[in-house]
């Protein structure tokens, strides 16, 4: 099967199981199968926990704290920018909503632990 093929699969798939959730009563348990068989694979796993506690950390309000884990070579790292620049930015912590999204995106695989040692803090 052609890549093409497989996008045009996953595309299927993906308005099929979005059509489920809006307008089939009862799907909920078919759709959390069809995620878990996902997560089958250890890597698809780790990527799709990743992105749910990205959101998670965006729902809480939890950005800032999460950037400001990262020292400044992460920034410059992320933002393409130069050393200075990054400790310019991290001190004063001057980023706009657009960086923060890079960050957030570009470190979604630590997202989970910071989640996991927040709430340790918080308790």
């Amino acid at each position: 099967m052609s890549k093409k093929e497989l996008k045009q699969q996953i595309k299927d798939l993906c308005e099929v199981l979005n059509f489920y959730v809006e307008y089939v009563g009862n799907s909920e348990k078919h759709i959390q199968s069809i995620i878990q068989m996902a997560k089958l694979s250890s890597i698809m796993k780790r990527d799709l926990e990743s992105r749910e506690s990205n959101r998670e950390i965006k729902k809480r309000k939890l950005t800032n704290e999460y950037i400001r884990e990262f020292d400044s070579f992460d920034i410059q790292e992320a933002l393409n920018i130069s050393k200075k620049e990054a400790n310019k930015k991290l001190k004063n912590f001057d980023f706009t909503v657009k960086e923060k999204n890079i960050i957030m995106d570009k470190f979604k695989g630590n997202a989970k632990t910071f989640l996991f040692e927040y709430a340790k803090k918080a308790i």
